[in-house]
């Protein structure tokens, strides 16, 4: 044998996540967890609650809502200098108010929630793997093997998130989405892009 002095082998450490498996498993024992087909987790019990979900949407909902104030701000300071300096006919005032009138309700909100998405949704999700929201409900965004998601992954799925805001019908639907997707739990804008939301404590 050799003259050095031998450490006890150590076994493996368990990877977080589940090997993938080809095709949806049933638990073989006490300990085993369901595998769902294509996914490298164990969705059963990693997916996010729907209730998690929602809390930590209108926690970033209120992040998103200081970005649109911030534009409401700037837009009335824009459209006070514009009136004081450029419109003299009564026409050309009711024009621009209709369209200002727009411009509040159909644009602003989408924009503030993707300016603010821009930093809650992309850069904190590449680089921490949740927003602040989803941090503070201790939800992380993976795909389809567990990992962290990418730029153009985490950018494509805030456009996503925001075209189906554009009307209160697709804005509900992808909300409420993930009460009739078991196991996944996964919203329309998940389903797009291919990420899931999993429970990390």
């Amino acid at each position: 044998g050799s003259p050095w002095p031998t450490s006890p082998r150590t076994p493996p450490i368990a990877p977080i996540y589940a090997k993938s498996a080809d095709k949806s498993t049933a638990p073989s024992g006490p300990g085993e967890l369901r595998v769902e087909a294509g996914l490298a987790f164990p969705v059963k019990d990693n997916c996010a609650l729907w209730a998690d979900r929602l809390l930590a949407a209108l926690i970033d909902l209120g992040f998103a809502i200081v970005a649109m104030v911030a534009l409401y701000i700037l837009f009335m300071i824009v459209s006070a200098l514009l009136f004081t300096v450029g419109f003299s006919a009564d026409s050309e005032a009711l024009g621009a108010a209709s369209c200002g009138t727009c411009f509040l309700f159909l644009v602003i909100p989408p924009l503030g929630y993707f300016i603010a998405g821009i930093f809650n949704k992309v850069f904190l999700v590449i680089s921490r793997g949740y927003s602040i929201g989803q941090s503070m409900m201790g939800l992380r965004v993976v795909d389809a093997k567990g990992n962290m998601i990418d730029w153009t992954t985490s950018f494509l799925r805030l456009l996503c998130t925001v075209a189906l805001g554009f009307t209160v019908v697709g804005g509900l639907l992808d909300l409420v989405y993930p009460l009739f997707d078991e196991p996944t739990r996964q919203t329309l804008h998940d389903k797009a892009v291919g990420t899931f939301v999993v429970k990390i404590r």
